[in-house]
């Protein structure tokens, strides 16, 4: 997802692989994979341009980190639990 906050546009699969491989050499099908997940978890949304899909973000990463925040706040954990949660996204 950082990827994808980052571009803030539609990206690609491709996209996404070639922006990570300054950090990680990653299979166009890992990419791919793990970018689905993602989708069903509802975190980018995504269409169909010709044979390929383009992902883009449902919220910002500070909307998203917002809402980990909440729904620690909700479950009954504290403000450092808190912190916790959203430096993972």
């Amino acid at each position: 997802m950082l990827r994808i906050w980052r571009r803030n546009s539609p990206a690609s699969v491709r996209e996404v692989q070639e922006a990570l491989l300054p950090d990680r050499e990653l299979a166009y099908t890992t990419v791919m994979t793990v970018l689905d997940k993602l989708f069903r978890k509802g975190l980018p949304r995504r269409r169909l341009a010709g044979r390929a899909y383009l992902y883009e973000a449902v919220h910002s990463r500070d909307a998203h980190t917002a809402e980990l925040m909440r729904a620690d706040w909700i479950s009954g954990g504290s403000r450092a639990g808190a912190w916790c949660t959203s430096s993972r996204a």
